[in-house]
């Protein structure tokens, strides 16, 4: 399709506003202009290269965030539509690389290099792509919609780090979901809950060990030592999104706007 082949050249933004039948139109109208007002000028976000060896996907890690991180999946069709190249900045000897030249962006002049071509701790800036949502349960949610560089003004302080990166949303998203469906509702419901009161209670005590610990302990008491053993290899990233509170823009997605049930009560 037209849209694959500028996929990782072009940012592809997406924000989507849920809302039930019954919602005035004009706040869905003004959510969804302030929610694309939101994406305009986005500025570019630098990237260390993580992979020691490039092949079908490329590991990176925000510069300055190393907990944030994206895998970019690359291309071996080398037709001069899917030719992907990274901006490459203050990485040593770059110009001596096969793949190499020089272009401008906003006038001002660049190096780029093919995807394949880079090496571990290069430095790369991307326009990166990014999906935001938000349900309007009452039209005055609307009002909740605003964006500072790129970043949604967060309104509470149980929600995660919108807008996500659309890469992280179609992996991120439906992993963490695809572990806690196995769970009833209830069980994932009391989980959120206590996740809520310990993201109130701790306030700036976000990244103490103590913190972490009294995470783990949450989804292992209410999830069950037999469902903790049996995700043991997605430990960290469970914690990690629930550090971040990504974890409540998940349950939210799926269990309130989606209304999914689990696995456990599918028959409920």
């Amino acid at each position: 399709t037209e849209m694959g082949e500028i996929t990782g050249r072009l940012p592809l933004n997406v924000g989507v506003i849920f809302f039930d039948y019954k919602t005035a139109l004009y706040a869905t109208i003004n959510a969804s202009r302030k929610m694309l007002k939101g994406f305009e000028d986005e500025p570019a976000e630098q990237f260390l290269v993580n992979s020691e060896k490039i092949g079908s996907s490329i590991e990176l890690t925000k510069k300055n965030k190393g907990n944030k991180k994206m895998k970019v999946e690359n291309t071996t069709n080398f037709s001069s539509k899917y030719y992907r190249n990274f901006i490459v900045v203050n990485s040593s000897s770059v110009d001596k690389r096969n793949g190499y030249f020089k272009s401008f962006v906003y006038g001002e002049e660049v190096n780029l290099l093919n995807a394949f071509k880079l090496e571990k701790d290069d430095e790369v800036v991307i326009y990166t792509n990014h999906f935001d949502f938000e349900f309007l349960d009452s039209t005055a949610r609307r009002l909740e919609i605003g964006y500072n560089n790129g970043k949604r003004i967060s309104q509470s302080d149980l929600r995660g780090p919108r807008p996500y990166y659309l890469e992280e949303f179609s992996t991120v998203f439906d992993e963490i979901w695809g572990l806690f469906k196995t769970l009833t509702i209830s069980q994932i419901k009391k989980i959120q809950s206590e996740l809520a009161k310990l993201h109130l209670d701790w306030t700036g005590y976000e990244n103490s060990e103590e913190f972490e610990t009294q995470i783990e302990n949450i989804l292992i008491n209410h999830g069950t030592h037999k469902w903790w053993d049996s995700v043991k290899d997605e430990h960290e990233l469970l914690k990690q999104v629930c550090l971040d509170k990504t974890i409540f823009d998940i349950l939210e997605f799926y269990t309130s706007i989606l209304k999914l049930k689990s696995g456990c009560d599918t028959n409920e």
